[in-house]
């Protein structure tokens, strides 16, 4: 499973605990997110191994991000 975000403007949310931008586990294990051409900002609330900021998942999850800005 990939999560496939492109394009796309994810700001300004919101959350109690984790994942105020993305947050992505699978039970297995499995999957990974691939971002291009996003912006990612201003996001507030706590990651699980935060490799990036307001993205939570888990550690051994492969993340590909390219042409984005996350913050």
């Amino acid at each position: 499973m990939t999560l496939d975000i492109q394009g796309t403007l994810i700001e300004q949310n919101e959350v109690n605990t984790h994942g105020s931008a993305i947050f992505f586990v699978t039970n297995d294990h499995s999957g990974n997110i691939r971002i291009d051409d996003s912006v990612i900002k201003d996001n507030i609330g706590d990651s699980w191994y935060p490799v990036y900021p307001s993205i939570s998942m888990h550690s051994d999850t492969k993340i590909n991000v390219s042409n984005s800005l996350i913050e």
